[in-house]
């Protein structure tokens, strides 16, 4: 019985590992969702992307290091590594702060100490996507250039973490329009 019981925590355990690591960290965002948002919020800076998935005309990568570059008020488009949420959700912070715009697209992990100590305490509002978004990742061994490729939902709920002072009637009802909406008050 003890062994029938260390295998189902091995096997649970291990197929959870997919909800909370990734080999790769070039999970490009899906460009219709992210042209949703762009139509209202007209992204100057994509703070966290490659050369060749950048979604704005300026933009961070690895070598230019977004994370720790000034972003000088601008209006931002995040989707950071997954390896390391918290320092990028606190650097959204410090950058609305100093008078940016940013919009987060992160995992719902609503459980981590990052979530309720800035997305929570500090987001202006949070947008939990309904259903799962299908991300690219041109490391795969599937992807092709002409996006002929099969794309898989993401193994986690996905959501929007919000900066932003100026939440509008546009902005509301295209967050409304993608899942359920959490506004400070």
């Amino acid at each position: 019985m003890e062994a029938k019981k260390k295998k189902s925590k091995e096997v649970t355990k291990r197929d959870m590992s997919v909800h909370f690591t990734s080999k790769s960290q070039t999970w490009n965002t899906p460009k219709d969702f992210f042209n949703k948002l762009d139509a209202v919020w007209k992204f100057e800076i994509d703070t966290a992307c490659l050369e060749e998935s950048a979604l704005c005309k300026k933009y961070f990568t690895p070598e230019t290091d977004g994370l720790n570059s000034p972003w000088n008020k601008k209006v931002c488009w995040n989707n950071p590594p997954y390896n390391d949420i918290k320092s990028w959700v606190q650097k959204c912070y410090t950058e609305y702060t100093l008078g940016s715009t940013v919009v987060q697209l992160i995992p719902s992990r609503t459980d981590t100490k990052a979530f309720h100590e800035y997305a929570f305490e500090y987001a202006t509002c949070i947008c939990f996507i309904r259903g799962r978004l299908k991300f690219d990742n041109p490391s795969l061994p599937s992807w092709t250039n002409d996006d002929s490729h099969k794309k898989s939902p993401a193994p986690f709920p996905s959501c929007l973490v919000i900066f932003d002072d100026d939440l509008n009637d546009a902005k509301m009802k295209l967050l409304q329009s993608i899942g359920t909406v959490v506004k400070k008050v």
